[in-house]
């Protein structure tokens, strides 16, 4: 049984299936799951947020609670089971399109090699960002970094000196 996307509304799941056959789907996706992020922790993307959040997050069916938890967690794994983000070939392909954009836009800078540490540096920067000036959505740091009206464009230059004074603090802390 494969149950559709557009199912995962409480009420139109137990009306269309019975428990046992959502106990089971559950079962099926978080053992896909659980294989994927066991993969994923002997990788090199055992530090991300896709893996960190996602690690311990599935529960087994014996300790969810009722059907509205079961409903819940149903569709949380069926979203990251879902997604391009829970496979590594997935993530090594976000990867890549996240270089050619940023080097379509002049940065660089930005390798395979240190991708991870410049997303990392990119978090800490809409953090500090977001303590002086409000928090910056995701299309906001796009503006900045992409094609975005020009005047508010960070120059390569000036995010390569940012990222640059960011590992020289990072190190300090190692």
């Amino acid at each position: 049984m494969a149950i559709s996307k557009n199912d995962f509304f409480p009420e139109i799941l137990f009306s269309k299936y019975t428990d046992a056959e959502l106990k089971k789907e559950y079962s099926r996706l978080r053992s896909i799951a659980r294989k994927r992020l066991e993969r994923m922790g002997k990788s090199e993307f055992a530090d991300t947020k896709t893996y960190l959040k996602n690690r311990n997050r599935f529960k087994q069916v014996k300790d969810i609670k009722n059907k509205t938890e079961l409903s819940k967690m149903l569709a949380d794994v069926y979203d990251f089971v879902s997604s391009k983000r829970s496979r590594i070939t997935g993530l090594k392909e976000i990867r890549r399109e996240s270089i050619e954009t940023l080097h379509s836009h002049g940065y660089n800078f930005v390798t395979k090699e240190n991708w991870k540490v410049f997303t990392d540096f990119m978090d800490a920067f809409q953090d500090q960002f977001a303590r002086s000036y409000g928090s910056p959505t995701s299309d906001e740091l796009n503006k900045w970094l992409g094609d975005g009206l020009s005047k508010h464009r960070i120059p390569p230059d000036v995010l390569k000196n940012l990222f640059d004074q960011y590992l020289t603090e990072r190190g300090k802390e190692g």
